[in-house]
């Protein structure tokens, strides 16, 4: 083993990648208990072999699988459950890409289901989509208006 290597020489391997601490070690010529040290001064994440997540935020996510439409109206283009809702998945954590987007944009959790409310059935901009209150209280105003 080399025991010339310095804590910057092990910090720059883990800053360039954040591979293994055994990878480091076996590069560098020293001790992956010495990497591992430099690795939690540092506050570098531990490797985890597998697959990596496509984003680390809810909102990441909503944004790597949207695309803007016509009239306001945002596509989705990401994964779908069995009944084809649009659908995030983080940390093992599901939720619906109607939730999310109606979630960022009131700042409140919903109630009931959250629907497109615009005619388009699998739209998820925030501003078309509403939450049961919302829709009953558009019934009663267009029961009104009749």
């Amino acid at each position: 083993m080399n025991s010339n290597v310095s804590r910057a020489q092990i910090a720059e391997a883990l800053r360039a990648g954040g591979p293994s601490n055994r990878s480091v070690a076996q590069r560098l010529g020293c001790s992956p208990a010495l990497v591992q040290q430099v690795r939690w001064g540092l506050g570098v994440p531990v490797f985890r072999r597998g697959r990596r997540p496509a984003a680390d935020t809810w909102e990441g996510l909503y944004s790597l699988f949207t695309r803007p439409g016509e009239d306001g109206h945002v596509e989705w283009t990401g994964p779908r459950q069995q009944n084809h809702t649009p659908v995030l998945r983080l940390n093992r954590q599901c939720r619906t890409a109607f939730r999310h987007a109606f979630i960022a944009l009131h700042g409140r959790e919903p109630v009931g289901n959250v629907m497109p409310v615009c005619g388009v059935q699998q739209c998820v901009a925030g501003e078309h989509l509403a939450d049961r209150p919302m829709r009953e209280a558009q019934r009663t105003r267009a029961g009104a208006a009749s």
